[in-house]
């Protein structure tokens, strides 16, 4: 019974001696397994299903899922690593003492099992806990009336906990093939042997700055969405390719370059923090560069789904300047069965209808050069994505009537109101008619809104010059200018009784109504409201460990710098230097691991507003300035979040130097 217990007792009692660097790694398994137990949860809650646009919310919880999966791997494969090399001296000086390897392999293997026991028990307890505040916190942003119970899933359970059995496996399996493959020496000095002076590849170096500045070229000359939307993972990949070969091989190259320097060189602090960083430049350098490219991603992510968030106000607003508009297209709306399905869902509901009007009118997608707009088939698609024109018909006397005005038309004049800018021009030619043109200061169908990516203008003109301007641009096969009619109103009454009315309504318009569209601003804004939240809960999800996982590198890392420099330390001491020289430099050194980074990251995220601006209007926001100010809340919280986690590392390091 004793022999039983002894590998695990040994297990234990390691694990305690070893806490500075277990609990740190402790806590990175426990915030990985309730992340992943409590999306998984979310994700296969039934109640989901209750949501409008549940297929849209169960995508994003899928998607994070995967996500949060592929981070768990890759992170603990990565903190694991600084682990073992930390432990390298301890299990060499067990087989030294006499102990077998596969006896290592036991102890081994229950400090794994005991870390995986502890990681489950407390991860999906904790993860229970928090999970029920996340679920309410996910509800309020999705602005969702229905409680819904968070309940344990057990299915969420077995899934998260054999996920992690797998990566625990993996971890252990490496750990056991390193003490196996080594001899006892090996192992003895594994933690505290150094790096070979690594070489100074100016052609990695000059290939990362390359790649750095064409996808930086990328996202500051991307002009439309949809080209941003073809290009933005070109340059996310090119960037994170220059970012880890400036690292590795542009700051070895720089590092050389100073110490060819002999003045400033041959100083004590100098001296020390750069021939301290070239020899263990490779192992800094890919850390550095996770930090960064980690950094960048929170900045990225919070930035973008907070946005959309607080922005989507803005985009119903924008989208729907009407509670319900009501379409038929190619044919006449019937205005008897629409007027009496309103009116009895109206009184049934409790809801009153106001504001009403309607008007006919052509959307026509064509192409505009200088003052020439064309017919659209006749382009290649380069032309069209560039030159895309959407161009809005009204009858003068449709006009007239909607803006209380008397103008009057001849045959060859137009009235034009552009959403964005001005045409600049007061000659339009349409296929190959000429028109005298006139703008408008105000219409009153739409507002100027200058952030808009896509060319659009209000054309009014006289019924005869419509039918010339339809002969214009159809085709024989593709009859281009189709006449619609469209209603719209606005509604008075409870949120909930308009959306409740909006939904009977919608149904029945479409089936007795035989209308071609029917648009709701209530029922829209409950949609964006489930996809915008969804996103913001997964950026705020990913965000928060992307924001663990750059600390706890930066943790390991300094400490095992910390452990690495302190016998240097002891000898520059010993040759004179006192605690204050050695706090400056230590102040210096880790000024240049913490906010190289962090700055990097800063600039990446300053180059990437534009390509991510133009992505965030695929998704209906184009108020660029309030993407800028989220990006620079974003910012200005993760800097915080950056200094303290610097001042608390800056503390550790100090003290195992000394």
């Amino acid at each position: 019974m004793h022999k039983l217990l002894f590998y695990p007792r040994m297990a234990f009692h390691n694990l305690l001696k070893n806490r500075q660097t277990y609990f740190p790694y402790l806590l990175t398994c426990l915030g990985t397994y309730m992340a992943s137990y409590i999306y998984m949860t979310i994700a296969y809650n039934k109640g989901l299903e209750q949501m409008r646009g549940a297929d849209n919310m169960k995508t994003i919880m899928e998607l994070g899922v995967v996500i949060i999966g592929i981070f768990a791997a890759v992170f603990l494969f990565y903190t694991n690593s600084f682990l073992i090399k930390r432990r390298k001296k301890e299990l060499g000086l067990y087989c030294i003492l006499g102990m077998e390897k596969r006896h290592v392999g036991l102890i081994l293997l229950f400090e794994v099992l005991l870390t995986f026991l502890v990681c489950v028990i407390l991860g999906t307890l904790g993860g229970y806990v928090f999970g029920r505040l996340l679920f309410l916190l996910l509800l309020r942003i999705v602005n969702f009336q229905v409680p819904l119970k968070f309940y344990f899933s057990a299915r969420a359970f077995f899934s998260t906990t054999l996920f992690f059995s797998a990566i625990f496996a993996v971890n252990l399996l490496n750990n056991i093939l390193q003490v196996r493959l080594a001899n006892p020496v090996d192992l003895l000095l594994g933690s505290s042997r150094g790096e070979r002076e690594p070489r100074a590849s100016w052609i990695l170096a000059v290939a990362g700055a390359a790649a750095l500045a064409l996808g930086y070229t990328i996202s500051v000359t991307t002009q439309s969405p949809l080209e941003a939307l073809t290009v933005f993972f070109c340059a996310v990949l090119l960037v994170i390719f220059g970012t880890y070969a400036l690292f590795t091989s542009g700051s070895i190259v720089l590092l050389k370059t100073l110490r060819k320097k002999k003045d400033f060189y041959y100083r004590p602090q100098n001296f020390i923090s750069v021939s301290g960083m070239i020899y263990r430049m490779k192992q800094n350098a890919v850390g550095l560069a996770n930090i960064c490219i980690l950094s960048t991603m929170v900045l990225v992510v919070l930035s973008a789904t907070i946005s959309l968030y607080m922005g989507q106000k803005g985009t119903i607003n924008t989208r729907y300047p009407n509670d319900l508009a009501v379409t038929a297209r190619e044919r006449e709306l019937n205005a008897d069965a629409v007027s009496r399905i309103l009116e009895e869902e109206a009184e049934q509901f409790g809801i009153g209808i106001t504001g009403s009007f309607s008007y006919h009118y052509a959307n026509v997608m064509t192409l505009r050069n200088g003052s020439g707009i064309s017919v659209l088939p006749d382009v290649d698609n380069a032309n069209m994505r560039n030159n895309l024109f959407i161009l809005n018909l009204l009858p003068l006397e449709e006009y007239n009537a909607l803006a209380g005005t008397q103008a009057v038309l001849a045959d060859d004049e137009a009235l034009g109101f552009p959403i964005k800018g001005s045409l600049g021009t007061d000659a339009l030619l349409v296929g190959d008619l000429s028109l005298k043109y006139r703008e408008l200061d105000s219409f009153p169908l739409a507002e100027k809104r200058d952030y808009i990516y896509q060319e659009e203008c209000w054309l009014v003109v006289n019924e005869n010059t419509a039918q010339r301007i339809a002969d214009q641009l159809n085709t024989d096969y593709l009859p281009l200018v189709l006449w619609s009619q469209r209603q719209c109103m606005d509604l008075t009454g409870d949120a909930k009784d308009c959306y409740e009315f909006s939904l009977a309504a919608k149904d029945r318009l479409y089936q007795e109504a035989e209308v071609s569209l029917v648009e709701s601003r209530q029922t829209a804004e409950a949609d964006f409201y489930i996809l915008n939240g969804g996103f913001l809960f997964l950026g705020i999800f990913m965000g928060m460990l992307f924001m663990m996982a750059a600390a706890l590198i930066i943790y390991f890392k300094q400490m095992s710098e910390g452990y690495d420099d302190h016998q240097r330390f002891e000898i520059m001491q010993k040759v004179g230097m006192d605690d204050r020289e050695i706090r400056k430099t230590i102040s210096k050194q880790i000024l240049m691991v913490f906010f190289l980074p962090l700055l990097t990251a800063v600039l990446h995220m300053c180059f990437a507003f534009p390509v991510v601006s133009k992505l965030l209007m695929m998704f209906g926001l184009f108020d660029r300035r309030l993407f800028f100010l989220c990006t620079m809340a974003a910012a200005g919280v993760f800097g915080v979040f950056y200094v303290l986690i610097y001042h608390r590392t800056a503390k550790v390091y100090y003290r195992l130097v000394k």
